[in-house]
C-alpha cells in the first residue's frame, strides 16, 4: 500500500503536497479541533512527553503551529499549542490533495465498483469502531460493567 501511495503522488502531483509525517498530519488535526497542551497531544498520540516535544519543535520551526504561554502568573510553566495560519493551509492542502487523488481513482471505477468500495469501507470503518469500543476502559458505573 505504502508503495502504490509513493507512485500515485507520482502519478498524480495535483497541487504542492506538504512534506509531513503521519504523526505530524494527526498533531495538525488535532490542532485543527482546539489548542492543546504538550501532554495532552502526546496522550493522544501514545507516546512521551519528550517525543511529543520533539515533534511540535519541527512543527513550530516550520511555522505550522505556536506555542503559547497563559498570562496568568499561576500557568507560567503550562505550554499550550495551537495551530498557525500556515498549519491550517498546510492541512487544507493535504486533505484537499488525498480527495482530488481519491476522485481520480474513483473516476476509473464502474458504478458498482463504487458501490462496492463504498460498502468495504462501511465494513472497515464498522470493524475500527468496534475496536475502539472494546480498547475503551470501562468505568465501574457504566453498564458494560456490571
Amino acid at each position: 500500500m505504502l508503495e502504490i501511495a509513493r507512485q500515485l503522488a507520482t502519478a498524480i502531483p495535483l497541487t504542492h503536497d506538504p512534506d509531513l509525517t503521519v504523526r505530524q498530519l494527526f498533531v495538525l488535526h488535532l490542532l485543527s479541533q482546539a489548542p492543546r497542551s504538550i501532554g495532552a497531544i502526546a496522550e493522544e498520540l501514545g507516546i512521551t512527553i519528550s517525543s511529543a516535544s520533539g515533534l511540535l519543535d519541527r512543527l513550530e520551526t516550520t511555522g505550522l503551529i505556536r506555542r503559547v504561554r497563559p498570562e496568568r502568573p499561576e500557568d507560567r510553566r503550562r505550554v499550550i499549542c495551537q495551530l498557525s495560519a500556515a498549519g491550517t493551509t498546510a492541512l487544507t492542502d493535504h486533505l484537499r490533495l488525498g480527495n482530488l487523488r481519491l476522485e481520480v481513482l474513483l473516476a476509473e471505477l464502474s458504478d458498482d465498483e463504487v458501490r462496492l468500495v463504498e460498502h468495504a469501507m462501511e465494513l472497515l470503518l464498522g470493524a475500527a469502531r468496534q475496536v475502539i469500543a472494546r480498547a475503551k476502559p470501562t468505568s465501574p458505573d457504566s453498564p458494560a460493567a456490571e
